[in-house]
Formats: structure tokens, C-alpha cells, sequence
């Protein structure tokens, strides 16, 4: 049955080592009961007692960064022209997560998972700017939309001066969805991307 599978997992998970430590015998039954009890009860199901192990064991998230010695420089955008950017950044771990083609190497991170979650998004960079005083905008998109509340802007100066900027917050996601990065400027210019980590975790 199931429930069986179920408690194999768990089994595999929560090793018995002989001791009341979080890893030993005596939770490994409590969970057991729990299960027994909850599904005799139909208070829950299978599915979502496999749904909360694997949020709380294995969470989705995904984690990338632009390596401190390989700098990112944009095309020109074009001022007041929200603008699609991809960082070329690497990858250090993803699960539930890819990249994936849109089309014409249109790049983007896609949510692979079979249900709706929310997510917490954390975005920190170094921006340098070519025009003097731009006014800089980055977003995280959701679908093509721009995601409210997920955005930031600063004032940028020139030269060796590189300004640090971040976004952090929440957003809903469902299965199949797009996740990109935009900006816009209210000048011609060049923006250099530096020091940059994208981090991505499933709420629990």
C-alpha cells in the first residue's frame, strides 16, 4: 500500500542508530504512528504526507551566482525600454527547478514542480553604469509580468563607483511558470553586472 511506501521513505530518511537521538528509533515510530493515526482518521492523505516530508527534507530552491573574476557588461539599453538581461551566471546547486529555452536562446528559470508554492527570492549585485546619474531599475519578472513588491532602483554614478543593489521578497508560483530578470534606465547606457548571487527557496 501506499502508506507502506510511505514509511519505507522514512525508514530510509531517519536511520535507527540505537539512541533517542532526532536520528534514532524512537522518532522513526512516532512518525510511523502519526501516519497510521492520521490516515485511519482520513484527516490526511498519502499524497500529502509525502508532500510535507519532501518540503521539510528536500525544499526546493535554486542558488546561482556570477563568479567574483568574470564581471557581466550589457548591451546598451535603450532608455525607458524594460529589457530583458540574462547574467551569466553559474549554477551552484537547483532542485525543482531549470533552465530552460523559450525560444531564439531566450533563456529562462522554470519552475518544474507539480504544485503551486511560494517562494522566497533574494537578489544581490554590484551595478556599474557607462551614463553619468542614471536611474536604474531591476525586476524580477513572473510569465513576462513584472512581479510588484520584487523590484529595486537606484540613482547610479560612473566611473570606478559600482553601487550595490538587492531584492528580496515572496512570490507565488505555479507548475510551468517563467522567472526572469528585466531592467530599465531612463538613459542610454551600459550596466556592468558584478559580485551577483540569485538565491530562490521554497516557503514552508
Amino acid at each position: 500500500m501506499a502508506w507502506e511506501s510511505l514509511k519505507q521513505q522514512i525508514a530510509q530518511v531517519i536511520k535507527t542508530n540505537g539512541n533517542q537521538e532526532i536520528t534514532g528509533y524512537v522518532l522513526q515510530q512516532e512518525l510511523f504512528r502519526v501516519i497510521d493515526e492520521a490516515l485511519a482518521q482520513g484527516v490526511i492523505s498519502t499524497t500529502d504526507i509525502q508532500e510535507t516530508i519532501r518540503k521539510t527534507l528536500t525544499p526546493y530552491a535554486y542558488t546561482s551566482y556570477l563568479p567574483d573574476a568574470s564581471p557581466y557588461t550589457t548591451p546598451t539599453i535603450v532608455a525607458n525600454t524594460p529589457t530583458k538581461i540574462k547574467i551569466p551566471t553559474t549554477i551552484k546547486s537547483v532542485l525543482g527547478f531549470a533552465i530552460v529555452d523559450r525560444g531564439s536562446g531566450n533563456l529562462a528559470v522554470q519552475y518544474q514542480g507539480t504544485k503551486n508554492i511560494t517562494l522566497r527570492v533574494f537578489m544581490n549585485t554590484g551595478v556599474q553604469a557607462s551614463a553619468n546619474k542614471s536611474v536604474f531599475n531591476i525586476f524580477i519578472y513572473k510569465n513576462d509580468v513584472k512581479e510588484e513588491g520584487l523590484g529595486t532602483t537606484e540613482k547610479l554614478q560612473t566611473g570606478s563607483y559600482i553601487d550595490n543593489m538587492m531584492i528580496c521578497g515572496e512570490l507565488d508560483i505555479a507548475p510551468g511558470d517563467f522567472l526572469e530578470i528585466w531592467i530599465s534606465t531612463n538613459l542610454n547606457s551600459t550596466y556592468t553586472f558584478s559580485r551577483t548571487s540569485i538565491m530562490m527557496f521554497e516557503k514552508n
